[in-house]
């Protein structure tokens, strides 16, 4: 069984008291206005790994389709705080998490030569198939506050268009997309 090590623990360990995860909610607009690059990719492989004391998990996908910043570069490694190694986890309430195969979108930004999501888990949308096209559905499992906290819950399932669409408008960029297919 694997043994859990949580940074919820580990804060709440040192600092003699417990208190639940909470980001501060970012809206459409301000996850476009922050990211460095926004792309739809297709996660190709994760790995974790101890650097210093803590699991760094390297998620590496490839870019089907650019919507804000530079892409030349159409494989990318995005870097989240927590994952597993041998028989320990590393979990961190608030982060992305990621599976081989799932196609996303990713609000980015910078960290070194490597890439991190922007708002934590707010930052990347699963995208999957329904009866009315591609949906882009957000992990919103940890809980948002602030002015915009009823905004950002709004955004937990959404055509791949009209955020594709909010994306531009945020931008300033006008709409190229009519309807985007689904990647095989």
């Amino acid at each position: 069984m694997a043994r859990t090590l949580s940074i919820f623990a580990l804060v709440a360990a040192l600092s003699g008291s417990a208190g639940a995860t909470a980001v501060e909610a970012f809206t459409l607009e301000d996850l476009s206005t922050f990211a460095t690059k926004v792309v739809r990719a297709r996660v190709l492989d994760i790995e974790s790994a101890w650097e210093g004391r803590f699991v760094f998990t390297n998620v590496h996908v490839s870019v089907v389709e650019c919507l804000k910043g530079s892409c030349e570069d159409r494989e990318m490694t995005v870097r989240v705080l927590g994952g597993a190694v041998d028989d320990l986890v590393m979990d961190v309430q608030g982060v992305a998490r990621y599976s081989v195969g799932e196609e996303v979108v990713l609000f980015l930004e910078p960290t070194g030569a490597r890439w991190r999501t922007t708002g934590m888990a707010q930052g990347k949308f699963r995208v999957v198939p329904s009866a009315q096209g591609p949906v882009a559905l957000r992990d919103t499992w940890v809980p948002v506050v602030g002015p915009y906290a009823a905004e950002a819950r709004r955004l937990r399932r959404l055509p791949i268009n009209t955020l594709v669409q909010g994306v531009h408008q945020a931008l300033g960029v006008p709409s190229r997309v009519a309807v985007v297919a689904p990647t095989p």
